[in-house]
């Protein structure tokens, strides 16, 4: 169980630097006048990733308290 959640959260950390990354490069793009729409759908694309990766962490938690009923929906 503690495996699964120091994985978990080196994922949520990976995925927020993702994040702080995209908003970062969002504003340079702002700044240089660059297509602000490719920006916020490359943001859209991450915040989805991260989307599916807490799904993920969601059914392996429950295999692992033995809730297999949530996961086999």
């Amino acid at each position: 169980m503690q495996e699964i959640w120091l994985e978990a959260q080196e994922t949520m950390r990976s995925e927020m630097a993702i994040m702080v990354l995209g908003v970062l490069w969002q504003i340079a793009a702002a700044k240089h006048g660059l297509l602000l729409e490719i920006a916020v759908s490359v943001n859209f694309i991450r915040a989805v990733v991260l989307a599916i990766h807490i799904i993920i962490l969601v059914q392996e938690m429950a295999l692992m308290f033995g809730m297999e009923n949530l996961v086999n929906r």
